[in-house]
């Protein structure tokens, strides 16, 4: 997705920073090509983090709006296959990290940390672009074992008063 971005995608000067999701990159007969995300929910809003606001301001800077944002030292389409080859994994490498994460393995890690904060799965299927609650439950429900609790908590505090106290 990162590498399908151009300047024109994001609006850095709201309230909240914000990048739209709009293309992807896909697989054809005829090779590679930008085409529309995999779901109708894939195309989305997603805001950003103050934090790397002026880093996106960086990388946007002096590109034109239909630019990549993210390309090969030579201007060109970042490819899974040489980014892994020659980025990431020794990146992995040097990082002393006894396991091996896919970049794909950010996102999820991405995720949970959302859910560890208190984002509830509705609020991540819509940042995550799944076209189903569902997806988002079965991927990430696990994460939530206090949810049971929560909800009993959430009914008692609607309820309360509202049983009167009957004297045996």
């Amino acid at each position: 997705m990162a590498t399908a971005l151009t300047p024109g995608d994001l609006d850095l000067d709201g309230v909240t920073p914000v990048v739209r999701v709009t293309r992807a990159w896909k697989k054809g007969k005829t090779g590679v090509y930008l085409g529309s995300p995999k779901t109708r929910r894939s195309r989305r809003t997603v805001a950003l983090p103050p934090q790397i606001v002026p880093d996106l301001r960086a990388l946007a800077a002096g590109k034109a709006a239909s630019d990549r944002l993210f390309t090969s030292v030579e201007g060109k389409r970042v490819s899974g296959q040489h980014f892994n080859a020659r980025v990431w994994h020794p990146a992995l490498a040097k990082s002393g990290l006894t396991k091996r994460p896919r970049v794909h393995d950010l996102r999820h890690s991405h995720a949970s940390l959302m859910i560890a904060a208190g984002m509830d799965l509705l609020q991540l299927q819509h940042r995550l672009g799944h076209e189903s609650l569902k997806t988002t439950g079965d991927t990430y429900g696990h994460l939530m074992p206090d949810a049971h609790a929560r909800g009993s908590a959430f009914a008692a505090s609607t309820l309360a008063g509202a049983f009167p106290q009957i004297e045996g």
